[in-house]
């Protein structure tokens, strides 16, 4: 279904050794629910007291009575948008949500493409079904994460991106988000990242 991401140039582990030995990239994985993004909001407000230059997105679900209709895209200047709803007809659909692909690239890519490579750290949530519609999506985060920028981004547990060498290689680290562990990884990953950070300057 999202065969777009696969065309591009299928890179094999060994070029990704040769680019970097240290991490640069760090995904938190986990199902649906699980605190991914509550995390990263959390560590974006930590980096951003400590002054680091973030660019990125984040997305949260939209409830309404307890149940779930859709996913607004909010970018780090704090724009926002719905760009995933249950009422949403005439687009491209991914289980009950259509999925307005234009808003997505407007408020989340556009401002990312522009700022990624004068950043200290790229926030990317999430790597999933709906994103992937996009082609620029598909193209952007494969640029980020080939090169030497150091990337914060999210994927659900089931992702096969995971299985790819440029996401998955031996420059990125892998943190299992689950109910039972993500407030205690907070501090972690927070620790990780600052250690990346400041070890690059």
């Amino acid at each position: 279904m999202f065969l777009g991401i696969y065309k591009l140039e299928v890179v094999s582990v060994s070029k990704v050794e040769s680019a970097q030995a240290s991490v640069r990239r760090f995904l938190l994985v986990g199902r649906p629910g699980s605190g991914k993004t509550t995390l990263v909001k959390k560590l974006v407000e930590k980096l951003s007291r400590r002054g680091m230059n973030l660019a990125g997105f984040l997305t949260e679900e939209i409830r309404d009575g307890g149940e779930r209709k859709g996913f607004q895209v909010i970018n780090l200047s704090g724009e926002r948008a719905i760009f995933a709803h249950v009422g949403f007809s005439g687009m491209p659909h991914v289980s009950k949500y259509g999925v307005d692909v234009e808003v997505l690239e407007r408020v989340a890519l556009r401002p990312l493409q522009s700022a990624y490579t004068q950043s200290d750290l790229v926030i990317i949530d999430e790597i999933g079904k709906m994103e992937l519609l996009s082609f620029l999506f598909q193209s952007l985060i494969r640029e980020i994460f080939i090169c030497d920028a150091l990337v914060l981004a999210t994927m659900q547990d089931r992702c096969e991106l995971l299985n790819d060498a440029v996401f998955s290689g031996p420059e990125s680290k892998i943190y299992r988000v689950g109910v039972n562990n993500r407030e205690s990884l907070v501090e972690v990953i927070y620790e990780d990242i600052l250690r990346q950070l400041i070890g690059g300057h």
